[in-house]
């Protein structure tokens, strides 16, 4: 009965990491109006020339210009704003989408970790012995 807390807590450990891997920022070729009229994404990475970078939930393309709304720092009681960028300030932009490579590694990961916790239990359990 010790043991359920640990079990618990390496199941919900487990778990998110494998769910961490799956999504990844993958470059579109795209334009901005393309992408957001075609895949309507809730999403996207934005970086504009200047090299200023961040994310921009439910764009839309209003004339020639990107607007949407983004987080304002990071943290707890952080608010968000709405912003306009420009299309032809825009270097490119990114969405969010399944990645086999980065799930395969956390699914491996996982059974990596969850072998070294079985290991370590059986050698807790034989100790006590």
């Amino acid at each position: 009965m010790t043991h359920r807390p640990c079990r618990l807590t390496c199941s919900l450990l487990l778990a998110a990491q494998a769910l961490t891997g799956c999504a990844t920022w993958q470059v579109v070729e795209a334009t901005p109006q393309a992408l957001i009229t075609r895949d309507h994404p809730s999403r996207v990475q934005v970086r504009e020339k200047g090299g200023t970078k961040y994310v921009m939930a439910a764009p839309v393309v209003v004339g020639d210009t990107l607007v949407g709304t983004v987080k304002l720092g990071t943290g707890f009681g952080v608010g968000s704003q709405d912003r306009q960028t420009p299309l032809s300030a825009i270097d490119r932009i990114a969405v969010r989408r399944f990645s086999a490579g980065r799930t395969v590694v956390a699914v491996l990961g996982g059974a990596v970790v969850a072998g070294l916790g079985l290991l370590l239990y059986i050698v807790q359990t034989i100790d006590e012995f």
